[in-house]
């Protein structure tokens, strides 16, 4: 089964926002993928820190779930 989550805001060119991958976090919490595979288009300020990366390792410590991100798109 594939799901497919918008994490990208339409009035933001579809850039990801903080909120938006929280809330994505909180879907795939509750549907328990087996793998979860995300792609970003540009490089982040502070990698590795704040809500979303704690949310993202809890999916990954709680649920079991494997956890697979690109390095970035931006060269």
């Amino acid at each position: 089964q594939l799901i497919s989550v918008k994490i990208g805001d339409s009035r933001l060119g579809t850039m990801e926002t903080g909120p938006s991958l929280v809330r994505a976090a909180l879907a795939m919490r509750k549907l328990k993928p087996d793998l979860i595979n995300m792609s970003y288009g540009e490089p982040t300020a502070r990698a590795n820190s704040g809500r979303v990366v704690e949310q993202f390792n809890r999916l990954v410590e709680d649920c079991g779930i494997t956890f697979v991100s690109s390095a970035g798109n931006n060269g």
